[in-house]
């Protein structure tokens, strides 16, 4: 009798390397056809989307640093209150005609903390294009 298909328990086909052989791997596992057309249909950067899109819609952190505005905590993305009061703060002077210069030095008037050591003209327009999007001035 085959060892069972170490995914979905069928009888397995083949002896799967965990690492591949051209890297030196020699351990293998029993997987069978199916299965094993799955572990090689796939590049790293798919599963890695594949990931996060099953944490974010499990509502955990998808990895890596979250956006100015938020925080992971408990592998949960919040809003971070101080900095969505920044936000607030960057969208209102830019809406009346504010430049990236200006609305810096408001907000370093006014104690908004970057993440950085001080706000600068690149984190702002970051920050700008990711809740208006590019406008005709950019």
């Amino acid at each position: 009798m085959r060892d069972p298909c170490l995914e979905c328990g069928e009888p397995s086909a083949v002896r799967h390397h965990v690492v591949p052989q051209s890297r030196g791997g020699r351990a293998t596992v029993p997987l069978c056809r199916a299965c094993h057309s799955l572990a090689h249909s796939a590049d790293l950067r798919t599963l890695r989307a594949e990931s996060a899109k099953k944490s974010g819609a499990s509502g955990k952190h998808p990895g890596g640093v979250p956006p100015y505005g938020y925080a992971v905590v408990g592998g949960r993305t919040i809003a971070e209150p101080g900095e969505q009061a920044a936000i607030n703060a960057i969208l209102t002077a830019r809406l009346s005609g504010k430049s990236y210069a200006e609305i810096a030095s408001i907000l370093s008037l006014e104690g908004h903390r970057a993440r950085s050591s001080a706000w600068n003209v690149s984190a702002i327009r970051r920050i700008i294009l990711r809740y208006f999007g590019p406008t005709s001035d950019e």
